[in-house]
């Protein structure tokens, strides 16, 4: 662990979300959608993150919620996937915390799904750091 530029660097072993958050993101009558995707740094550090989101009703619907089509879940898995390892792979440590935490993909997602599939939260919700 050292201190470089007011910014505290310590050796990173995982990250985990707590479950009581865990568990209030998880709400019936609402699909929830997990993925996870392997990241290799340009150090040559590989993590494997680990992330959901959860459809939310559309807004002038009297329904209580939304269960996603099977098809739509995929596209949506599948456009995340691809987001999160253009923006993330073969970069420097810094820039991934730095980036993996902000609200950009959960925009970008709900963007892109807007048409077909509505998203209310997405979260990383772990990270592992294997060999």
């Amino acid at each position: 662990s050292d201190l470089k530029y007011n910014q505290f660097h310590t050796n990173f072993e995982g990250y985990k979300i707590t479950n009581d958050k865990l568990f209030s993101l998880l709400v019936k009558s609402y699909s929830t959608i997990e993925l996870n995707l392997k990241i290799k740094t340009r150090c040559g550090t590989n993590f494997i993150i680990f992330s959901l989101f959860t459809t939310d009703k559309y807004f002038h619907s009297n329904r209580k919620g939304y269960y996603g089509k099977k098809s739509s879940i995929i596209k949506a898995r599948k456009y995340c996937k691809q987001l999160i390892h253009e923006k993330l792979n073969n970069q420097t440590l810094d820039y991934l915390f730095s980036n993996l935490y902000t609200n950009y993909y959960q925009l970008k997602l709900t963007h892109f799904t807007k048409s077909f599939l509505p998203v209310a939260n997405f979260y990383i919700i772990k990270i592992k750091k294997f060999k």
